[in-house]
């Protein structure tokens, strides 16, 4: 097959390949990977910081699930939404004192000897 040129969208060189039925965008790897980003910082920051879930960030950002992971990732907030989203206790309502109260009603004997796990939390007390 006699190569066919195409130019690169990235830096608008052309280069020659093989046709193809869609034909080729760019020259290379690293042109592909240097595409525009759909989700910027701005754009993620209030909703890592309430700890949103990634489905809802999807719609209402309009990208897909895989797209708000990795641009958490990509612009470091994944580890302040990840803190966020997955708090130690259960709700807001739940403080350190619910432990102790919980094994303070245990009454059978099988449920006294198991150590209490609970431990502090970091729910704002």
């Amino acid at each position: 097959m006699t190569p066919v040129v195409y130019t690169c969208e990235k830096c608008f060189q052309p280069f020659e390949r093989a046709p193809k039925p869609g034909g080729f965008r760019f020259c290379s790897h690293h042109c592909a990977n240097q595409h525009a980003y759909k989700v910027g910082r701005g754009e993620l920051l209030p909703f890592a910081e309430i700890g949103a879930r990634i489905g809802y960030m999807a719609k209402r950002l309009e990208v897909t699930p895989r797209t708000i992971r990795e641009a958490l990732i990509r612009h470091s907030l994944f580890r302040l939404w990840y803190s966020r989203r997955y708090k130690k206790c259960a709700s807001p309502m739940v403080g350190p004192s619910s432990a102790t109260i919980a094994s303070n009603v245990a009454t059978s004997p099988s449920a006294e000897s198991v150590p209490l796990l609970a431990g502090p939390t970091n729910c704002g007390d």
